[in-house]
């Protein structure tokens, strides 16, 4: 079987995601391999403004853009290693391809495990995250390899919910995550790369990667959508009611903006991995005609509709689990 491999030369975000996305029509496995220079990727359904400290990013020259998959927050530079697994959907099974991962990681000697549903780890600290995406023709699983961290840059860029900092006694990203390079120096980046592309052609019987000759116009489309403040940024309101509620698989900000006694705009957020359920919440909140007197009372059926609808999925067979700030 053939497949595609295409190895970003360009540490633009607006240009990879855009690449990736492009990439996902092809109908055939691909692997793609990118790294993006100073940036703040945000899950599909987060809140820049509530993820981000703004004032820090917009001073250190960061940018901002929102990716097409759930989970949380992560910090990009030169030290991170992005791939994006793309595959038809009979061959789309999210352990297999964390598997494939971490074997080839294992292959070069890094004893990196795996750990609940999307996270990798070495030493027990985290060195990757995953996010997930899927259609009716091909699957995308993507991540972030961490293998030489500025800490300090990442905690700073990143606006840390305070729960998520004390959670089983950890007190910050730091403390949370670590690096391949300062562990195995003698492993290069080049060398991942190699076994990665290695692994992927094992695992899923490719004999052959041709390299990608996309259609530029097209991708200039799709990078004009990525680089854009609507993308990335929103409608972003002042809000009268505010509420958040943390759940096993991730955490639900819900804001309602009162106006007239009535309900002007409400808005919902969440690093869930599970990017398109919240579409359908947010349609309830574009029906709801509440009263500006019941705007407490909409946010908590907000928050137990989303909770219902998670349970529901979960009893179909979809785990869930929130991702950690600094990779996916």
């Amino acid at each position: 079987m053939r497949g595609l491999f295409c190895r970003s030369e360009s540490l633009n975000p607006y240009g990879n995601l855009a690449l990736e996305e492009y990439l996902l029509s092809s109908g055939r496995p691909t692997l793609y391999l990118w790294q993006n220079d100073n940036t703040v990727v945000i899950g599909r359904n987060q809140n820049a403004y509530t993820e981000c400290d703004m004032d820090y990013v917009r001073a250190s020259g960061i940018r901002v853009v929102r990716r097409l998959t759930g989970g949380g927050a992560v910090y990009h530079d030169r030290g991170n290693l992005n791939y994006s697994l793309i595959l038809p959907r009979g061959l789309h099974d999210i352990a297999r391809s964390t598997a494939m991962i971490v074997s080839a990681l294992n292959r070069i000697g890094i004893p990196a495990v795996t750990s609940g549903r999307n996270d990798i780890l070495l030493d027990d600290k985290k060195i990757s995250g995953n996010a997930y995406y899927s259609n009716r023709e091909v699957g995308l699983h993507h991540g972030t390899l961490l293998y030489r961290v500025d800490p300090e840059k990442m905690e700073r860029a990143l606006s840390v919910p305070a729960w998520k900092k004390t959670k089983h006694g950890i007190r910050s990203v730091r403390a949370r995550v670590t690096d391949i390079a300062s562990r195995f120096p003698e492993i290069d980046m080049a060398r991942i790369q190699d076994a990665l592309r290695e692994a992927f052609c094992g695992e899923y019987g490719v004999d052959r990667l041709e390299a990608v000759l996309p259609d530029e116009q097209r991708l200039r489309m799709l990078e004009d959508k990525y680089a854009s403040d609507d993308w990335n940024f929103g409608r972003i309101n002042e809000y009268d009611v505010f509420q958040e509620a943390t759940f096993p698989w991730g955490t639900v900000k819900v804001s309602v903006s009162l106006a007239g006694g009535r309900i002007q705009s409400a808005e919902i957020s969440s690093d869930s991995l599970e990017a398109d359920l919240i579409d359908r919440v947010r349609e309830m909140i574009r029906r709801n005609d509440r009263t500006a007197a019941e705007g407490h009372g909409v946010v908590s059926d907000i928050l137990s509709v989303y909770q219902n609808l998670m349970m529901k999925e979960s009893l179909n067979g979809k785990e869930h689990e929130n991702a950690t700030p600094g990779c996916e």
